[in-house]
């Protein structure tokens, strides 16, 4: 008797849920950012006082990494 009673409280429960719970938390497209800034002054703080390009590469390029010296503090 307990097994059909927990059925149908599994079936109700499913009926009521109908996926609507779901859809409630799908998260909302959000709109394209658009460009804000001056990416010259950005790619000139990246690759020079900045020191980005150490780790990061020049322009971003991981594969263009500068030589460093033996001597070179850590940054």
């Amino acid at each position: 008797m307990m097994k059909i009673f927990y059925a149908g409280l599994v079936v109700l429960g499913l009926v009521l849920c109908d996926g609507s719970a779901v859809q409630a938390t799908r998260p909302q497209a959000n709109k394209p950012a658009t460009a804000q800034g001056d990416a010259g002054a950005g790619r000139v703080l990246f690759n020079g006082e900045g020191v980005c390009y150490y780790c990061h590469g020049i322009d971003g390029q991981i594969e263009k990494r500068p030589q460093l010296a033996a001597d070179t503090a850590a940054l």
